[in-house]
């Protein structure tokens, strides 16, 4: 039997991110090994994940590609999992402003990156928002600074913004 990663999260936290996921399409911005993409496909209609795997400023160099994809196999999310392998920067300007019900931002934990990634999620129509690690330096400001000039509430699940 093959052990699954378990998201880098409280369970509060992957509790409230699998119910924003239930039954939608979701996007992941960063997803390390794979622990909240299965969470959320598990109960998703469909999960894109877009991340290079090489890492970020914080972690350095982390090459997680190998142990991600051997995850969503062993999870048998092939199907239900897309995954852009690619920089946010680009890849966030490339999908359907309709598609997304739900975005799960999980990666560079500066608040200078959070708020281009919300900056650049702004053409999503009705999509939630749900932030992690808010908790890094300057993230809570920058999602809250955000959150205010586009009059979205912020409801707080231990380290975890939904906006």
């Amino acid at each position: 039997m093959v052990t699954l990663p378990r998201p880098l999260m409280t369970a509060r936290e992957e509790t409230q991110l699998t119910y924003l996921a239930a039954g939608r399409r979701v996007i992941e911005v960063g997803s390390a090994i794979g622990g909240s993409t299965i969470a959320m496909a598990l109960v998703a209609a469909h999960v894109v994940s877009i991340d290079h795997h090489r890492g970020d400023p914080w972690t350095g160099p982390l090459p997680t590609l190998a142990p991600f994809l051997e995850a969503i196999e062993a999870a048998g999310l092939q199907r239900k999992v897309t995954i852009l392998l690619d920089d946010w920067r680009t890849t966030l300007t490339l999908i359907d402003p309709a598609w997304p019900h739900l975005i799960f931002l999980d990666a560079e934990h500066s608040p200078e990156a959070v708020t281009l990634q919300l900056v650049l999620c702004q053409r999503f129509r009705d999509v939630r928002f749900a932030v992690h690690d808010i908790s890094f330096p300057g993230v809570e400001q920058a999602v809250t600074a955000w959150a205010l000039d586009h009059h979205r509430p912020i409801e707080r699940v231990d380290d975890l913004a939904v906006l």
